[in-house]
Formats: C-alpha cells, structure tokens, sequence
C-alpha cells in the first residue's frame, strides 16, 4: 500500500518522506547512472547503447519531475558527474 504523504511532508523526526513511487523512481535513476557508468568503462558498448541509457535516464528524470522530486533526482546527476 502506497504512502500518501507529499514529497514535502514531515515524517518522524522532521525529515522529508518519500512515496513509494517517488522511492521507486530515485532508484531506477541511480539504477540508470549506474549502468552509463558501466557503459562508458565498457569499450564494447556501442554507441546506441549510449543513447538507449541517455534517453532511459532523461525519461525517469521527467518521471521524477513529475513526482515533484526533481531537484533530488537532480542531485544524483550532479554527484553522477
């Protein structure tokens, strides 16, 4: 069962709770950048393989943004970089 609190909402101890759906999204996105990270050290990885993981983690990007989390996947880009 999904929680309903807003991505800005208090929990225990006045830290910010997740949904499970924007849990799930952050996840895929570290999941994402983990797997461009493996990419660019493969040398075997081909070029559409690149833009197929581009396009995945701009998608759950959007998908966050969406969740109103934007600014937390956007955290995980800039410490991806």
């Amino acid at each position: 069962m999904a929680t309903r609190k807003t991505a800005g909402s208090k929990g225990r101890g006045g830290k910010s709770t997740l949904t499970r759906l924007q849990s799930h999204f952050l996840r895929r996105m570290e999941w994402y950048l983990d797997v461009r990270e493996r990419c660019n050290l493969d040398p075997n990885c081909e070029d559409w393989m690149i833009l197929a993981v581009e396009s995945a983690i701009y998608s759950t990007y959007r998908d966050c943004e969406e969740q109103e989390i934007g600014e937390k996947a956007e955290i995980l880009l800039y410490v991806d970089h």
